[in-house]
């Protein structure tokens, strides 16, 4: 190892944009180690020469999914004495400040224990066409509520102090989907706490082959199994999120983004 932050980057056939990332994180102002988990690619992935230095491979033979990938990566992370864990996909890009002020940030605040950043969500025909932007709440109280509605902390934005994977273990292998809520689930049950930092320090590629998009079904049965599994009786939050998400399964996908591309509009104005 030659730095103190490992990015933890799964990639099943992601193709050029896995090298548009890649090149986004050797560009950040803080210089972090990156650790591709390639999920059994056709074909395998080849990295250049220029990402020898800081760039490490673990190749699967056969497509294990999201969710063991990650634990994979995480073990062999985890085996080295880093301070922090980042994620990354391989389709988003890192703004260059992005793990600077994460860093920051968890040298002041040493109550806590992971932080995420606000994000850009742009098409994927077109880097430049911003979709929307995701800007969750940002202090812990505030996510601890929203964590009954869904997940506060976009999953390739976190840089979460090591101690919490090395503490809590890695995903659940029960989900394949929604492995990131699950585990901001458990760990804010036991008391670990999470921000977020209130920049657009991400952007996050929305892709038709997406998981949002293709498994929607799929996700929000994730989601309800979780707000359910975590549900807290005498919290008017938790009531309201498990109401949303069973409502949100009758709403066709094309009326979310026709709200979404909506409120781009006011974003404007």
């Amino acid at each position: 190892m030659s730095n103190e932050t490992a990015v933890l980057l799964a990639t099943h056939n992601d193709g050029n944009t896995l090298f548009r990332a890649l090149d986004s994180l050797l560009d950040s102002k803080v210089k972090v180690d990156v650790y591709i988990v390639d999920d059994a690619s056709s074909p395998p992935v080849q990295l250049p020469n220029k990402y020898n230095q800081t760039v490490s491979l673990v190749r699967l033979d056969q497509n294990k999914g999201l969710t063991k990938a990650l634990n994979i990566g995480l073990g062999v992370i985890l085996e080295k004495p880093y301070r922090f864990i980042a994620r990354m996909d391989a389709d988003d890009i890192a703004n260059g400040d992005r793990f600077f002020e994460q860093l920051e940030f968890l040298s002041e605040r040493p109550e806590i224990h992971g932080v995420g950043t606000w994000a850009r969500f742009f098409d994927e025909s077109d880097v430049g066409k911003t979709l929307f932007h995701f800007s969750p709440p940002c202090e812990p109280g505030d996510i601890k509520r929203f964590l009954h509605l869904n997940s506060p902390l976009l999953h390739p934005s976190w840089c979460f102090r090591a101690s919490v994977f090395r503490e809590l273990g890695g995903y659940n292998e029960e989900f394949s989907v929604a492995q990131d809520y699950e585990f901001l689930c458990r760990a804010s049950r036991q008391g670990y706490s999470f921000a977020n930092i209130p920049r657009y320090l991400m952007d996050y590629q929305v892709s038709s082959q997406g998981v949002s998009v293709r498994k929607r079904k799929v996700q929000l049965r994730a989601r309800l199994s979780l707000q359910l599994k975590y549900f807290d009786f005498l919290n008017v939050y938790a009531w309201y999120g498990l109401v949303k998400t069973v409502i949100l399964f009758s709403v066709p996908m094309g009326v979310i983004e026709a709200v979404k591309r909506r409120s781009k509009q006011y974003e404007k104005k």
